[in-house]
């Protein structure tokens, strides 16, 4: 069956970011990240050595796509309305991104990579990655340095909230996304509601 999924999905060859939404989307079609290396060379439209050349490990298929959709939130956030209370513009950031747009694929794809320790290695590596982003953004808010230790905190709780909501309604598909996010960030107000921050 699953050869038959990837022959399905043959494309024609795809760029590195191409070809790893074609991988996460066979992932999410089919529920199950056991491919062969082959096989997900083929649903990309790649011989395997371009496939090995993009991703080194069959895991790191995945990463560009978690990297590019979480960068893009990041994005959204810093281009926001001058004068919104930070808050809302995180949540509103995260209102846009791939997951909360799509919360079933989302889902899907959470339990897959959940489902293996390497590729759910890949994703905290990825959530890792962008809370230093997330530093810089808040920090100009915030009125502190990008290093310091409140934007550092501040962009950890971002993350957290949203890498425990992601968790959340992959576990209950009928949960709204946007209200396990605006939970979670609740929970991090201290950080992202305007009040006094701890000393750095």
């Amino acid at each position: 069956m699953a050869s038959m999924d990837v022959q399905h999905g043959r494309r024609q060859g795809l760029g590195l970011a191409d070809a790893s939404r074609a991988t996460v989307e066979l992932f999410i079609e089919s529920g199950s990240s056991a491919f062969s290396v082959a096989e997900l060379a083929a649903n990309a439209g790649v011989s395997e050595r371009t496939f090995h050349r993009y991703f080194p490990r069959k895991e790191d298929a995945v990463r560009p796509f978690l990297r590019g959709g979480l960068e893009r939130v990041i994005d959204i956030f810093t281009s926001a309305e001058p004068g919104l209370p930070l808050q809302q513009a995180v949540e509103d950031a995260w209102a846009q991104s791939w997951p909360v747009k799509y919360p079933r694929e989302a889902a899907r794809l959470h339990v897959v990579l959940a489902g293996s320790e390497s590729l759910h290695a890949v994703l905290l590596q990825e959530t890792l990655h962008s809370e230093e982003r997330w530093a810089s953004a808040l920090a100009a808010t915030l009125g502190v340095g990008a290093r310091s230790a409140t934007a550092r905190m501040a962009g950890a709780a971002v993350v957290a909230a949203f890498r425990l909501s992601w968790e959340a309604w992959s576990e209950q598909p009928d949960l709204d996304p946007m209200v396990a996010i605006r939970q979670h960030n609740h929970w991090c107000g201290h950080l992202l509601g305007g009040r006094t921050a701890p000393p750095d």
